[in-house]
C-alpha cells in the first residue's frame, strides 16, 4: 500500500485539480468525489478539504484554470494577425478549438448551477470575454462595424460560438443539423452574418 502523502505539501492542490480533470474524461461531474480524488493521488480522505472547502471550490479553481488557458490561446492566435477581421476570426476559432480539445475544462467552466449557490462570471471568465469586447471595440473605432454596444455584441457572438461548440460536444462531431452549416470556414461565415447587422 503506498504511503499517504503529507496533505500540507504544496503540490497536493495542483494534483487534486489534475486528478479531477482526468476523472472527467470518463466520469460525470456528479460522479467525481473528493474521496475518490484523494485516493487517486494517495492522500487521506480529509486532505482535499485542507485545500478546497467543498467540491464547488474545486470546480471554481478548475474553471479559473480553464479560462486562463482559454485567454492565453485566444491572445496567441489574435497576435498572429494584423487585419481586424482576421484577428476577430482567429480569436473566435481559438475559442472553438479550445472547447473541442478541452472538453473536461468546458464541463466545469460551464457547469449547471449548484442549488443554493448563486454563481456569476468569475474574473477569469470576464477576462476571456473581455478579449472579444476589446476586438469589437477596435472594430467600431476603426469603422469596420457600426459603433454599437461592443459588450452586447460580444455576448451575442460568444453565445453563437458557445452554442456551436456545445452542440458538437453533445451531439458528437458533425452530426444532425450541424451538417447544414458546412465545415469550410464555418466560423467566418457565421461572424459575417452577425456583423452584417452591425456594419
Amino acid at each position: 500500500m503506498p504511503r499517504k502523502k503529507d496533505y500540507h505539501h504544496g503540490g497536493v492542490k495542483t494534483e487534486l485539480i489534475n486528478a479531477a480533470v482526468k476523472a472527467l474524461k470518463t466520469q460525470s461531474l456528479e460522479a467525481v468525489s473528493m474521496r475518490k480524488l484523494a485516493a487517486a493521488i494517495g492522500v487521506s480522505h480529509n486532505a482535499p478539504y485542507m485545500h478546497f472547502k467543498d467540491k464547488e471550490a474545486l470546480w471554481l479553481a478548475i474553471s479559473d484554470a480553464g479560462f486562463e488557458r482559454l485567454s492565453k490561446e485566444i491572445n496567441r492566435e489574435i497576435a498572429m494577425h494584423s487585419l481586424w477581421r482576421e484577428r476577430l476570426v482567429a480569436g473566435c476559432k481559438a475559442y472553438v478549438r479550445f472547447a473541442e480539445n478541452n472538453r473536461e475544462y468546458m464541463l466545469v467552466m460551464f457547469r449547471p448551477s449548484t442549488p443554493g449557490i448563486v454563481r456569476t462570471l468569475s474574473p477569469k471568465g470576464a477576462e476571456a470575454l473581455g478579449l472579444l469586447i476589446r476586438e469589437l471595440t477596435a472594430g467600431a473605432a476603426s469603422g469596420e462595424i457600426e459603433n454599437t454596444d461592443p459588450e452586447k455584441l460580444a455576448v451575442l457572438i460568444w453565445l453563437m460560438l458557445h452554442g456551436l461548440t456545445m452542440a458538437k460536444l453533445q451531439i458528437g462531431g458533425e452530426r444532425g443539423p450541424l451538417r447544414q452549416l458546412g465545415s469550410e470556414d464555418r466560423i467566418g461565415w457565421m461572424l459575417d452574418k452577425v456583423l452584417a447587422m452591425h456594419s
